[in-house]
């Protein structure tokens, strides 16, 4: 796949322009980068993190790679949030009211975690064991993993982030701040400016945002 901007300036009211591309599109969005003040969807991004801060559950999981799903939330609480460790709880841990938390952080895939189990289907990125599917591509090197963050099912008002490697290692690469600055031009992995992001060591793949397919300004051409 290959990605094109283009920018047109209008000197003044008319209905009608064109543009040229180098292949024919598949779709086309308008203002992708939400420069247009208007009242649209805009997908959630990783960044969005701080905009709930101090309301914040971790949860990591314990059904199987416990212990490095467990150190992946601790070292993220030490890293990045600062917060007290009641933030951080077991996916056996946790209940109906911990649900209603504004932002829920979660470590680990469904096959190890309880709660990430239960809000599998509303990920795009969706786990098969020890391998996940995006966009055509298979991704099952246990040293790849994904970052993914998506509106709460139960409440479009909060976030719901999910960390989670194809290993537990994989998991504990969140948490790097030395190598994801070096990787990312200064910035961090959880500070990311996108919906989801594909990594592999401390490699980023894959990098993007969710599509909103219901707009007037996609126009798709399958």
């Amino acid at each position: 796949k290959s990605k094109e901007s283009q920018k047109i300036w209008l000197d003044s009211y008319r209905k009608d322009f064109e543009f040229f591309t180098a292949y024919q599109p598949v779709n086309i969005t308008v203002d992708p980068d939400f420069h247009i003040p208007t009242i649209r969807w805009m997908p959630p991004r990783l960044e969005m993190l701080w905009d709930f801060y101090p309301n914040i559950l971790v949860i990591y999981g314990s059904l199987v790679e416990s212990e490095a799903n467990k150190a992946a939330a601790e070292r993220f609480n030490e890293e990045f949030l600062g917060l007290g460790p009641e933030i951080i709880k077991a996916d056996t841990d946790v209940n109906a009211k911990d649900l209603g938390t504004k932002c829920i952080v979660l470590f680990g895939r469904p096959e190890t975690n309880k709660i990430t189990q239960r809000f599998h289907e509303s990920f795009p990125i969706k786990f098969d064991n020890k391998k996940f599917i995006w966009q055509g591509n298979t991704y099952e090197q246990s040293t790849q993993g994904v970052a993914q963050i998506i509106e709460n099912p139960l409440d479009n008002q909060s976030i719901i982030i999910l960390y989670a490697g194809l290993c537990g290692d994989a998991t504990q690469k969140i948490c790097n701040i030395s190598e994801w600055q070096s990787e990312l031009d200064g910035y961090l992995l959880i500070d990311l400016n996108a919906s989801y992001i594909i990594y592999d060591q401390y490699k980023k793949l894959v990098v993007g945002d969710w599509e909103d397919f219901n707009s007037d300004l996609v126009w798709n051409f399958k």
